[in-house]
């Protein structure tokens, strides 16, 4: 959803699955936690757009 998102608004977006940190809040067992790594080439522009859609960030 992440990568489409900022693909649909013109950022070049690569996204990779990694294990959560140890220091995440992934640590009770009924939790379902990921992790993704982007990589993109405007960081300020994907920053904004995500900023914008998910108010929690």
């Amino acid at each position: 959803m992440v990568q489409g998102l900022l693909e649909y608004r013109g950022v070049d977006a690569r996204m990779t699955a990694i294990e959560p940190s140890e220091d995440s809040a992934c640590d009770d067992a009924d939790d379902v936690c990921f992790a993704l790594m982007v990589r993109v080439r405007d960081f300020a522009r994907a920053e904004s757009i995500l900023k914008t859609t998910f108010t929690d960030l």
